[in-house]
C-alpha cells in the first residue's frame, strides 16, 4: 500500500494516527481499517493515487504523440520530393473540361488524419452525448450529521449494499455523478412519456436520443423484463446490475410502449435510494438487501443448539439420569417469510419540467423521491404494522423484549429504564456488530427527557454529561423519529432488521383531468417495492411507557 498525502491526512483524522508519525504507524493503521472494512477498496484507491506521477504520465503521452505527428510529417513531405512533379492535365470531353488532379500520396493521407484535421476515409470521432458529463467515480460516505441535525453513527464511513444472493458481492453505492443524473433525467423522461402513452423518441431531442442508446448498449439494468407489473411470464430478472443484451435491449422497448416497464438502469435506481441512505435515521442502519423478483420472501432462521454436561454411562435399562439431552430438531430452521410491500410516491410538476435539461431533471427527481422515501422507509423501521400492507416495524414486532418503565407514563424516565431498555438485548447480540449498529430510537421529546436526568435532586450537572447534541446514551447513538409518539421506545441492533430492496423503480404518469389540465401539470408516481422485519425479535427491546405528557 502506497502511502500518499491524502491516505495519511484519512488515517490522521479517521484513525487517530498522530501527524508526523513513523511510516509503519501509518501502514499499521491502515492495515486495521482494512480489516474492520472502514478502508473499502474503493476509498483505498482513491486515496493512494499518485496524482503527480499521473500528470507526468499523461504529459509524456502526449509528448509521444507530438513526435509520431512529426515523424509521419516528415516522412510524408519526403515522399512528396522523392517524386518527380506531376503537371495538371485538362481533358476536353463532350464540349466540357475535366481537371485530373494527381492522387494525394497514402503518407499524407495518414499524416492529416494523424493531426486530427478533417480528411476524407477514417480519423474522425464524433463525441458521444454521454461524454458531455462527468463520469468521476466518488463512493458515497455518510455524512457527519443526518438529515434532523443527529450525530450520524457511522460519519465518513462508505456506503454499500447487499447483493441479495448467497455469494453476492457487497456493492458499493457511489454518489450520483453528472453522467449518472443526465441518465436518470433522460430515463425518467423516456417513463414518463412511455406512461402517457406517447412516443417518448418523438419528444427527445438529438442529444436525448443519443443519451437513451448510450443508456440501453452500455449501462447495467436491474428489475424485472417483460413482467407486466408481476413476475409471472418475465423475460428476464437481474439479480445484480447487468448489460442488456441485444433480445432485451428491444424487449425493454416494448415493454415501455406495452405500459410494462419493470426494469431501470441501475444508477436510476441507486440515486432515488442513496439519499435516505445517506440521510436517514434508521435505514441507514439496517441491512439493506437487493432482489431481483418476487412478492414473497421466504428464508430460514437457524436456532442455537443445546448441549448439556454431566453426561455418563447409564444402565441398559435406565436411561433417566445422566444421558444425552435431546436437542429438539422441529425448530431448529425457522421460516422467515417477508412479504413484498409497494410504496408509492407522488409528485406534481409543470408540463415544461419534461422539457429540461436531462441532468436538472435527473436532479429533481432524485432529490423530490428521496426526501419521500426517506421519510418513510425510517417510519416504516420504526412502527410499520402488520397488516397495513407495509414492512412490520421493531415496535410492532413479535417476540421483542417488553420493558416497563419504572414511572409508567406518568413521570420522567430514570436511569434504570434506558439499563432495562439496553440489557434487554443480549450481549451476543448487542457486540456482535459493534456499538455503533446498536442505538436506542424515540422522538426528540423523549430523548430530551432522558438527556434531563440530572445527577442529584441539588445537582442541575446531567448524569449522561452536558453535550446534549451528541445523541449518545449509554455508548450508543440515540436515533430520533418524530413518528413514535412519547410513550414509545426501543433498543435495537440496526443490522438485524432485513430491509429486502426490489429492483426496478417504476414510473408513472397521469395528465388528464379539470386540475390538472387548468395547471398544465402532470402527476408524476414513482412505484418502489420494499419488504422487511426483525429476524429475531430478540435483538430488540422495546416500551410503550415512556412519560406520556
Amino acid at each position: 500500500m502506497k502511502l500518499t498525502p491524502k491516505l495519511k491526512a484519512w488515517l490522521e483524522k479517521e484513525a487517530g494516527v498522530a501527524v508526523g508519525s513513523e511510516d509503519s504507524v501509518y501502514l499499521e493503521a491502515a492495515a486495521k481499517a482494512v480489516i474492520s472494512g472502514t478502508l473499502t477498496a474503493d476509498l483505498q484507491k482513491a486515496l493512494t493515487v499518485d496524482e503527480d506521477a499521473a500528470k507526468a504520465t499523461k504529459l509524456e503521452t502526449m509528448l509521444e504523440k507530438m513526435l509520431n505527428r512529426l515523424e509521419a510529417t516528415d516522412a510524408a513531405i519526403a515522399e512528396l520530393k522523392a517524386k518527380p512533379e506531376q503537371p495538371v492535365v485538362v481533358e476536353e470531353k463532350g464540349g466540357g473540361l475535366k481537371e485530373s488532379v494527381p492522387e494525394m500520396p497514402a503518407a499524407v493521407k495518414a499524416a492529416i488524419n494523424e493531426t486530427g484535421e478533417k480528411a476524407p476515409g477514417a480519423g474522425i470521432r464524433v463525441k458521444g452525448a454521454h461524454e458531455r458529463y462527468d463520469n468521476t467515480k466518488t463512493a458515497a460516505v455518510y455524512p457527519a450529521t443526518s438529515r434532523q441535525g443527529a450525530k450520524h453513527a457511522m460519519a465518513g464511513m462508505p456506503v454499500s449494499i447487499d447483493g441479495g444472493y448467497p455469494g453476492a458481492p457487497t456493492r458499493t453505492i457511489h454518489a450520483p455523478n453528472q453522467l449518472d443524473q443526465a441518465i436518470s433525467g433522460v430515463w425518467f423522461k423516456f417513463a414518463a412519456m412511455s406512461s402517457m402513452g406517447r412516443d417518448p423518441f418523438r419528444s427527445f431531442t438529438e442529444h436525448e436520443k443519443d443519451m437513451f442508446d448510450f443508456i440501453l448498449n452500455e449501462c447495467e439494468f436491474g428489475g424485472a423484463i417483460g413482467g407486466q407489473g408481476m413476475d409471472v411470464g418475465a423475460k428476464a430478472c437481474f439479480k445484480e446490475p447487468t448489460r442488456l443484451s441485444e433480445q432485451f435491449r428491444k424487449n425493454v422497448v416494448d415493454d415501455a410502449v406495452s405500459g410494462g416497464l419493470e426494469a431501470a438502469p441501475i444508477v436510476f435506481d441507486d440515486s432515488i435510494i442513496t439519499f435516505p441512505l445517506l440521510h436517514g435515521e434508521l435505514f441507514p442502519r439496517v441491512k439493506v438487501i437487493n432482489i431481483d423478483r418476487g412478492r414473497r420472501i421466504e428464508g430460514v432462521t437457524v436456532q442455537n443448539v443445546t448441549m448439556t454436561w454431566g453426561g455418563g454411562d447409564s444402565q441398559p435399562n435406565d436411561l433417566s439420569t445422566n444421558n444425552i439431552a435431546l436437542f429438539d430438531t422441529d425448530s431448529f430452521i425457522a421460516a422467515f417469510d417477508t412479504l413484498i410491500r409497494t410504496v408509492d410516491g407522488a409528485i406534481r410538476l409543470g408540463k415544461d419540467f419534461l422539457s429540461d435539461s436531462p441532468i436538472a431533471i435527473g436532479t429533481e427527481v432524485q432529490r423530490a423521491y428521496g426526501e419521500k422515501f426517506l421519510e418513510e422507509l425510517d417510519r416504516v423501521i420504526a412502527v410499520g404494522a402488520s397488516g397495513s400492507g407495509e414492512p412490520v416495524g421493531v415496535m410492532n414486532a413479535a417476540g421483542t423484549t417488553s420493558v416497563t418503565t419504572t414511572n409508567n407514563t406518568t413521570g420522567p424516565p430514570t436511569v434504570g429504564d434506558y439499563e432495562a431498555l439496553l440489557f434487554g438485548v443480549p450481549k451476543q447480540y448487542r457486540t456482535a456488530f459493534g456499538s455503533a449498529a446498536s442505538c436506542f430510537v424515540a422522538n426528540e421529546v423523549s430523548y430530551q427527557r432522558a438527556r434531563g436526568i440530572p445527577v442529584g435532586g441539588s445537582d442541575e450537572r446531567r448524569v449522561f454529561g452536558m453535550n446534549e447534541e451528541d445523541y449518545m446514551l449509554l455508548g450508543h447513538p440515540y436515533a430520533i423519529h418524530h413518528g413514535m409518539t412519547n410513550v414509545q421506545g426501543f433498543f435495537f441492533v440496526g443490522p438485524r432488521y432485513r430491509m429486502y430492496r426490489r429492483l426496478g423503480l417504476v414510473i408513472d404518469v397521469e395528465d388528464r383531468g379539470e386540475t390538472l389540465k387548468r395547471a398544465n401539470n402532470i402527476l408524476i408516481t414513482a412505484r418502489a417495492r420494499f419488504g422487511g422485519q426483525l429476524e429475531d425479535g430478540a435483538a430488540a427491546s422495546v416500551s410503550t411507557t415512556f412519560q406520556n405528557a
